[in-house]
C-alpha cells in the first residue's frame, strides 16, 4: 500500500528517486548504478556491498512505487525542506554520471526540483 512505501521510502529518505531518475532516459547503465552506489555509501557510511544491497532495496521500491507526481510528494511529506537540497543534487549525480546530459533526465530532475521547492545545481 502506498502509506507502507511512504513508509519505507522515508526510512530510505529519498533515494529510491534516485534510481528514478537513472531510469529515466529508458536506460540504466553500469555508471549510473556506481553513481547511486557512491552517494548511498557517502550519505549512510556504508561500504560497497551495503552500498549496493540499499540499492537493489531502493530498484525493488521505485519498481512498485507510485507515479511520479505521488512519489514526489512522499519526498515532501518525508524529507525535511532543508534537506530536499542534498537529494536534489543527489539526482544531479545520477543525471551526469555518464558524462552526458539527456534531456529527458534533465526534465525529470528540474521538474522535481520545481515540486518540492529545493534548490539544487544541474
Amino acid at each position: 500500500d502506498d502509506e507502507g512505501r511512504i513508509k519505507v521510502f522515508f526510512e530510505l529518505n529519498g533515494q529510491p528517486r534516485l534510481v528514478r531518475i537513472a531510469k529515466a532516459d529508458g536506460e540504466y547503465s553500469e555508471g549510473e548504478i556506481a553513481r547511486i552506489d557512491r552517494v548511498l555509501a557517502l550519505r549512510y557510511g556504508l561500504n560497497p556491498v551495503e552500498a549496493a544491497e540499499l540499492r537493489a532495496e531502493c530498484e525493488a521500491i521505485e519498481h512498485e512505487a507510485p507515479d511520479t507526481v505521488r512519489f514526489t510528494r512522499a519526498i515532501k511529506a518525508a524529507v525535511d525542506y532543508e534537506d530536499r537540497a542534498g537529494v536534489i543534487e543527489a539526482m544531479w549525480s545520477v543525471v551526469l554520471a555518464e558524462g552526458v546530459r539527456e534531456s529527458e533526465m534533465d526534465r525529470t530532475v528540474q521538474d522535481v526540483q520545481r515540486a518540492v521547492g529545493a534548490a539544487g545545481g544541474g
